[in-house]
């Protein structure tokens, strides 16, 4: 696609160009209006989301009003001494409450079985309509107030919702639960008054029986089956409320906000109210097309304008200009062009340009034959050498090449003319380069500077580099040797010198440092702890009844233990400056400058913890594995310690002490009282003491 649009640019006459131009300059102000139509769109989108998800709440608060009102009456009844006593003054007790409260259809007392034995009608037992209403009513744990599901009421006829409460229980036995039926003409009511008009539908449904409680408008009746329809779907997925967008029952897109009615146990009666999607963005639409084709309008007029006004500003002195350099091309130097004063600045700077090249042009064809003589003697020299010799203008392009340039880069001098001396050099190399010829500019020769070039296989070749300035027009000379054989016989005698600086370091077993890299190490911090005054801190490490774990498992395996302490010591100290070695045989030494005694304490017991971690069996030792005892010791500058073997001495002490304390535990010498060392008991695997 891009090289396809390549090739399309590229036979693109200037008009087009220009037209191109234009295109690319409204570019942005399209995407900004349609930036700002979506943004619109999405403004409006997320306002009426706000608007119909609060909407939805506030009728859920409305419409909850019924079940609030059935809860109190309930709350009440079940308390009344008529409907404790039963009978007749139960049943009359029921018919007046009820035709006091219009939102009431039917009212009555149900026993623990489910059958209707007070009724503010029915004159006779019978089962209760909803039945597993009546069930749960009466289950372990139920809420105060329960909901049921829509149905047909047998008494009443009409449809209905049941709601219900257990009474009071008097004895050891359940005594039952009163009831009563709302009538959904009466939500019906409220769910008109919060539709606006009927700009905005308002719907109540049971999501467990899939019935409509109430609709405005009503377009479908009471308990109208809505199982199968999206909108039922997707209540049931927004059980706990929110916004979707849906097919409402009559067939049109809305925007649905969904709010659950919950009162006790029941979450089953969702109310959604909806807008049509069409009164969101009808007007954000709108205003987008009047966007669209003003623009439209204005990108047409400037194309028009672009279109006459390029032949005249662009394609007539450009044509000149062309016609006038073909015939300097063709060698007729007394050419001359001619472009109006009215003509853009620069054609006219190119003109007077090209009038000026004609008359140095004739001047300069004579010079060239001198010129030509000169420089045949030159490459003579330059191309029958082995060294890569090349010219460099004041300007930093080279304008020389010899052909050595096969042989040391695998280019043709022709590929390097015209570019820089830093085009082939490695990127860390550069600044060598620039500081060479900023040296040569100011006037000095210079006898040798070395760096890398690329080949052209992929590559980089060391050379030596010789550079000369040439007085008489201000460029340089300069003259490059391989010597990449030499830099790499260097390179692997550099690399071969620190192999050999490690390997004189490093313990073999271990991997640690050995003893002679430890007493360097020491010498130098412990010159610094008296020079600056800060502390440095020795652990003496030695592995408990090590040589009966040789005599018991053999050498192999003492090995072995020795290098896995080994390697949990370097794994505990990690810290920069800190130096782990092999002491000799079973001792390892750790050195950390820096580190005061209580610091020094808690990192040797790091260790300790570290190797009893190792869980490596010794049959041979009181504590069954293999275990370390450890002796710390700290300096300051200006202790009276004096020596570095006076520091070994201390943390050797405190090292018998721990030995000699029972083994596996830690002890820190005091400075003062060397000869009276505390032991601190080992850690539990807890962290404590």
């Amino acid at each position: 696609m891009f090289r396809a649009s390549m090739i399309l640019i590229k036979r693109m006459g200037i008009r087009g160009r220009l037209l191109l131009l234009i295109a690319a300059a409204m570019a942005p102000l399209m995407l900004l209006i349609a930036g700002g139509i979506a943004f619109d769109y999405q403004d409006a989108t997320s306002r009426a989301q706000a608007d119909v998800s609060k909407s939805a709440e506030l009728a859920a608060m409305r419409l909850s009003e019924a079940f609030e009102d059935a809860r109190a009456t309930l709350s009440a009844v079940r308390m009344m001494p008529q409907v404790a006593a039963g009978g007749a003054a139960c049943e009359d007790f029921l018919a007046k409450l009820q035709a006091s409260q219009p939102q009431i259809l039917t009212m009555g007392v149900l026993s623990p079985d489910g059958t209707i034995v007070c009724h503010n009608k029915l004159r006779r037992r019978q089962a209760f309509g909803d039945a597993d209403l009546a069930r749960r009513i009466m289950l372990p744990g139920h809420a105060e107030f329960l909901v049921g599901t829509f149905m047909i009421g047998k008494v009443s006829h009409q449809p209905t919702v049941a709601v219900a409460m257990e009474l009071p229980q008097r004895g050891s036995q359940p005594e039952g639960s009163v009831f009563l039926s709302l009538n959904l003409n009466w939500i019906s009511d409220v769910a008109r008054q919060m539709s606006e008009g009927g700009r905005r539908s308002v719907l109540m449904a049971d999501t467990a029986s899939g019935r409509v409680l109430a609709r405005w408008p009503d377009i479908v009746t009471f308990g109208a089956p809505m199982e199968g329809t999206p909108l039922l779907k997707r209540l049931r997925l927004f059980q706990a409320g929110g916004v979707v967008e849906s097919v409402d029952l009559d067939g049109s897109s809305r925007l649905f906000g969904v709010s659950p009615i919950v009162l006790g146990g029941a979450s089953n009666v969702m109310v959604a109210l909806g807008v049509a999607k069409a009164d969101i963005t009808g007007s954000v639409q709108q205003r987008g097309l009047i966007a669209l084709g003003l623009t439209i309008v204005a990108v047409s007029i400037a194309a028009m304008a672009t279109w006459w006004l390029g032949y005249w500003t662009q394609l007539r002195p450009i044509g000149r200009l062309k016609a006038a350099a073909d015939r300097l091309g063709s060698g007729a130097f007394e050419t001359q062009v001619a472009i109006e004063t009215w003509q853009a600045p620069e054609f006219r700077t190119l003109g007077a340009s090209l009038n000026a090249m004609a008359e140095k042009l004739a001047a300069g064809r004579e010079a060239e034959k001198a010129v030509a003589a000169s420089e045949a003697r030159y490459r003579l020299l330059a191309e029958n050498t082995a060294d890569m010799i090349t010219a460099v203008d004041a300007a930093g392009q080279r304008i020389f090449v010899s052909d050595a340039s096969r042989e040391l880069v695998g280019r043709e001098p022709a590929e390097l003319l015209g570019k820089t001396p830093e085009a082939l050099v490695h990127p860390d190399d550069v600044p060598i380069v620039r500081a060479m010829l900023r040296m040569l500019r100011s006037g000095s020769e210079v006898a040798r500077a070395e760096y890398r070039v690329a080949h052209r296989d992929g590559h980089y070749v060391w050379v030596d580099v010789i550079g000369r300035p040439i007085e008489d027009n201000g460029g340089l000379a300069l003259a490059l040797r391989d010597i990449t054989d030499r830099k790499l016989a260097e390179e692997r005698l550099a690399e071969a010198n620190r192999k050999l600086a490690i390997l004189a370091s490093t313990d073999e077993l271990t991997g640690l440092a050995n003893r002679r890299e430890f007493d360097r190490a020491l010498d130098v911090e412990f010159a610094r702890s008296r020079r600056d005054g800060s502390d440095l801190s020795l652990i003496l490490i030695d592995v408990d009844r090590f040589k009966i774990f040789n005599d018991t498992y053999g050498h192999p395996a003492g090995d072995a233990c020795l290098k896995a302490v080994a390697g949990a010591l370097g794994a505990a100290l990690r810290r920069h400056g800190d130096v782990v070695a092999r002491y000799g045989g079973e001792e390892l030494v750790a050195l950390l400058p820096g580190t005061d005694p209580e610091g020094a304490f808690e990192r040797a017991e790091v260790v300790r913890a570290a190797a009893e971690r190792l869980a490596i069996t010794h049959d041979g030792s009181e504590h069954g594995i293999v275990t370390i005892s450890v002796g710390v010791a700290t300096i300051a500058g200006a202790d009276r310690v004096t020596s570095a073997a006076g520091l070994i001495k201390l943390a050797d002490k405190a090292l018998y002490e721990a030995k000699h304390g029972g083994r596996n535990r830690v002890c820190q010498a005091p400075l003062q009282a060397i000869t009276s060392l505390p032991v601190w008991p080992r850690r539990s695997a807890d962290g404590r003491r």
